[in-house]
C-alpha cells in the first residue's frame, strides 16, 4: 500500500528547528502588541501621528522592516523557507503564491460541522487541484491510533518473509546503518507503525484514516484526507508506477516511483495545507503529546530507516515541484506514464528532464569459493544519501549490490560508478573506512566496496 505520512509529523521536527525564529518574530508581535497598546493611549492625548511614526520607524516602514527581517520579506522567508514546510525538501517555489494562506487565512472552503460534508469537500477540491476526476470517490474507513498501528504492522509482517528479513538484517548490518543483531522486523514494523496517520490500499481500493467519523475533522486530519485522496484520484486516473512485488529487483527505480507518488500527494496535500487550516491551529496541533511521540519515534529510529521512509516524502515533493513548476499539473501527469528510473533523477531533477539513466556498473565479485550468493540488486543515489550524503549521492552515475554467505557468515559487495573519477571514490573511501572489514579500490570512475 501507498502509506502517507501525517503532514505535521513530517513538519514536526522542522518546527523544532525553527521555534527560535518563531520565538523571536512572537517577541517582536509581543513588542508591537504593547506599543500599539501606547499608541491607544496616546490617542486620547492627541498623539495618534507621532506615536504611528513612532511604531513604524524613522523610514516610515521601519518596524515594519524590523518585523520581517532587513530586506523586507527576509524574515518571512526564513521562517518559511528551506526545509521550514514540513522539512518538505525545501520546495519551495512551486508553494510560494500558496504560502499566502498562513497569513491570510486560507483560500480553501470546507465545512467545519459535518464530518460527510468536509469529506466530500475535501475530494472536490483534490479534483479541481489536480484537473482530474475519480472514477468513484473511496468511502472512508476510519480506525483508531492503536488498530492503524496493528493493521500496518501486521501488513509488514505479512510482506516480509523470514528469507528477506534475515538478508536485509545482514546487509544493513554490514553497511553500519543497524546495530548487529537488530531484530529488523519488529524495529521497522514498530517504527513504521508510529507514523502512518492513513493510507490507501490500491489492491482494495480502501481509504484508511484515524478517527471514527462522527466528529468535525480538524486541520490536520483534512490534510491526511486530502493527500490519500491525491492517491487514489491518482491510482484510478493515471495508475502507480510500481510493481506490484514488495521487494523488486530493482528498488532503486522502485523507491523512485514512489517519490513520484508520494511527491505528487504531498505537493496537492501541502497547497491545501496552506489553504483551508488556520497556522494557529496547526502550531497547536503541533505540539500535541501524540505528534511528538511520533516525532520522537522517527528521530530515534535507525537513521537510514528513517531517511528511508522520508525520502518519497521529502525529495519526492522537490522533484513534483520541480516539473510541476516547469509544466503545471500535465508534466506530473506525464511522468507517471514515463517515471523516474533512478532515485538520482528524483534528487535531481535535471537528470530526469535530461533523459539520463543509470549506468551499467560492473558486476560485483564473489568474494571466493564457499560463498552462496543470496541476492543482487541497484544501489542507488539515495543509497549514498543515507550512508554518506547528498554530494556522495550527487556523484553517482550507477550500482549495484551482492550479498553472499557462507555458513553464518556474510559478505557484500558494492559496484559503483561515479561522474567524475575522484569525488566518489573518496566519498566511498572514507566512509568504507568506518565499517569494521570494509575496503574500497578505485579505477578511474568505477569504485568497489568489499564488505565482509
Amino acid at each position: 500500500a501507498a502509506v502517507a505520512l501525517l503532514a505535521a509529523g513530517i513538519a514536526f521536527n522542522a518546527y523544532q528547528n525553527e521555534k527560535s525564529k518563531v520565538d523571536d518574530l512572537e517577541a517582536q508581535v509581543e513588542g508591537l502588541q504593547e506599543r500599539i497598546a501606547q499608541l491607544e493611549a496616546e490617542a486620547d492625548e492627541g498623539g495618534v501621528l507621532g506615536g504611528l511614526e513612532d511604531l513604524l520607524g524613522d523610514e516610515g516602514l521601519g518596524g515594519l522592516e524590523d518585523l520581517l527581517g532587513d530586506e523586507g520579506l527576509s524574515g518571512l522567508e526564513d521562517l518559511l523557507g528551506g526545509d521550514a514546510l514540513g522539512g518538505l525538501g525545501g520546495a519551495t517555489e512551486c508553494l510560494a503564491e500558496d504560502a499566502g494562506g498562513l497569513l491570510g487565512g486560507g483560500s480553501v472552503e470546507i465545512p467545519d460541522d459535518d464530518p460527510d460534508a468536509q469529506y466530500d469537500a475535501v475530494a472536490e477540491w483534490v479534483e479541481n487541484e489536480r484537473g482530474l476526476q475519480f472514477e468513484a470517490v473511496p468511502e472512508p474507513t476510519y480506525v483508531s491510533a492503536d488498530e492503524m498501528a496493528t493493521r500496518v504492522e501486521e501488513q509488514i509482517r505479512a510482506d516480509y518473509p523470514a528469507d528477506e528479513v534475515r538478508a536485509d538484517e545482514e546487509l544493513y548490518t554490514a553497511l553500519g546503518a543497524i546495530p548487529a543483531g537488530t531484530d529488523l522486523l519488529d524495529e521497522y514494523s514498530e517504527f513504521v507503525g508510529s507514523q502512518v496517520a492513513g493510507y490507501y490500499d490500491p489492491d482494495t481500493g480502501e481509504l484508511v484514516v484515524l478517527g471514527d467519523g462522527t466528529e468535525p475533522f480538524d486541520g490536520l486530519e483534512l490534510t491526511t484526507i486530502a493527500h490519500e485522496l491525491e492517491h487514489a484520484l491518482a491510482h484510478q486516473a493515471l495508475d502507480f508506477p510500481i510493481e506490484d512485488e514488495v521487494r523488486a529487483a530493482d528498488p532503486d527505480k522502485q523507491l523512485a516511483g514512489l517519490g513520484l507518488i508520494e511527491g505528487d500527494a504531498t505537493l496537492t496535500m501541502t497547497r491545501f495545507q496552506l489553504g483551508a487550516t488556520n497556522p494557529i491551529d496547526l502550531l497547536g496541533s503541533l505540539g500535541s503529546g501524540e505528534l511528538q511521540e511520533q516525532a520522537e519515534a522517527l528521530e530515534n529510529a535507525p537513521e537510514y530507516f528513517a531517511r528511508q521512509l522520508m525520502f518519497p516524502y521529502t525529495e519526492g515533493l522537490s522533484f513534483v515541484c520541480a516539473l510541476e513548476s516547469e509544466g503545471g499539473w500535465p508534466a506530473v501527469d506525464d511522468a507517471y506514464a514515463n517515471p523516474p528510473t533512478t532515485t538520482a533523477q528524483v534528487l535531481f531533477p535535471e537528470r530526469y528532464t535530461g533523459g539520463e539513466v543509470a549506468v551499467d556498473a560492473p558486476d560485483p565479485q564473489s568474494p571466493g569459493a564457499g560463498w552462496e550468493e543470496v541476492r543482487r540488486m541497484t544501489f542507488g543515489a539515495a543509497d549514498l544519501l543515507f550512508l554518506i550524503d547528498r554530494d556522495a549521492a550527487e556523484q553517482w552515475a550507477g550500482g549495484e549490490i551482492a550479498q553472499f554467505r557462507s555458513g553464518d557468515a556474510a559478505a557484500v559487495r558494492i559496484s559503483l560508478v561515479g561522474q567524475d573519477d575522484e569525488g566518489l571514490c573518496d566519498a566511498v573511501t572514507d566512509w568504507a573506512e568506518t565499517l569494521d572489514n570494509a575496503t574500497a579500490t578505485c579505477n578511474g570512475t568505477a569504485v568497489s566496496v568489499a564488505i565482509g
